[in-house]
């Protein structure tokens, strides 16, 4: 334990020494990837600690929501919690569980600074989503192995997008979703 009570105030100068010597001995648990800007630091291996009940509990109403459709049920999750609390670890570490089970992860960061911004929050979760996607075909371009099913849903996606999109619509949406540069480069060399 770490030697503070529940309102996460300490008792002694004993209780800080073991928090300090804690961290210092297990930094995984304390140090969380933090944006700065254009720059990412990545501390920690992504690793969980003590959050089993919650994170069981995540991938349980996800397995449930097809069951809850079929009741005509909707099921929304809600994580919330103090900055540094380890919430997007926690959202993270459900993600191979269920997309194991043939589910498509996606997720979303509120960010106060961006609050003022329109679609902010939508914006850039579809950002790294396609993001990924150009990454994808990146890598079958340059002869790197990805799995076939991926690839296929990767190509077959984004050649929806630009059939149904048309040009305008996809130069219009790079504005909110700037990926889309890099995944249809092909449109704004026509564009331009």
């Amino acid at each position: 334990e770490c030697g503070i009570c529940e309102e996460g105030i300490f008792h002694s100068l004993k209780d800080v020494k073991s928090e300090l010597t804690q961290i210092l001995n297990e930094p995984d648990i304390f140090l969380k990837e933090t944006n700065i800007g254009e720059m990412t630091m990545r501390f920690g291996s992504g690793k969980i600690f003590g959050r089993n009940d919650e994170l069981s509990s995540l991938i349980q109403a996800a397995l449930m929501t097809p069951f809850l459709a079929e009741s005509n049920v909707s099921t929304v999750v809600l994580i919330g919690g103090d900055p540094g609390a380890g919430k997007s670890t926690l959202v993270h570490a459900i993600k191979e569980p269920i997309c194991n089970h043939g589910w498509r992860f996606l997720s979303c960061k509120f960010d106060r600074l961006t609050e003022n911004q329109p679609l902010s929050t939508i914006s850039s979760t579809f950002n790294e989503f396609f993001q990924r996607f150009a990454t994808i075909l990146s890598e079958v371009e340059d002869g790197i192995r990805v799995d076939d099913a991926v690839s296929q849903y990767v190509r077959r996606t984004t050649s929806l997008i630009e059939t149904h999109l048309s040009a305008p619509g996809i130069v219009f949406l790079s504005n909110l979703i700037p990926s889309f540069r890099s995944l249809f480069a092909n449109v704004f060399q026509r564009v331009v």
